[in-house]
């Protein structure tokens, strides 16, 4: 759950309704846990004046940070990554990292708690930096765990 306000007055309660990975515009297969991401201003520098003081300081740039999925093993081996290799292979990309070169889009559908608030859709586009099995000793189950590297700004669209 988290409270957002959506036009600077109003706040809604929203809860998390579902998440998907779609490939080529077709949802593929649901994600255990996302870790990561948000946005980081870069460039940011301070303005003098002539006296040596700071007067203020320059905006710099939106820059979308590397997020960490993670699914089951039979999720990544035997649904994402296939559907990544397809896809890059339709697009004439070969080779044991060819997944890696393809985009493909997380969604998550939010949900308002609050009467009369509108729902959301967040999506954000991504290619495979790295992927990593993880061996837990703890007991928990065997994940694999998938850094993302953005390819766009998140974007939030309202129903």
């Amino acid at each position: 759950m988290s409270q957002i306000t959506t036009d600077g007055a109003t706040s809604a309660i929203y809860e998390q309704n579902d998440r998907c990975i779609e490939i080529a515009g077709l949802p593929v297969a649901n994600y255990d846990e996302l870790t990561g991401g948000g946005t980081q201003r870069e460039g940011r520098v301070h303005v003098f004046n002539a006296k040596g003081e700071i007067v203020g300081t320059t905006n710099g740039r939106a820059v979308p940070q590397n997020k960490t999925l993670k699914c089951l093993p039979e999720t990544w081996n035997g649904i994402i990554r296939p559907a990544l290799d397809a896809l890059a292979l339709s697009k004439g990309i070969t080779g044991e990292d060819a997944y890696q070169k393809v985009e493909f889009t997380l969604v998550d559908q939010w949900v308002s708690q609050t009467i009369g608030a509108r729902s959301y859709t967040e999506r954000q586009s991504f290619k495979v930096n790295k992927d990593v099995p993880e061996t837990p000793k703890d007991g928990n189950p065997f994940m694999h765990e998938i850094e993302l590297f953005p390819t766009t700004l998140p974007s939030r669209k309202y129903s």
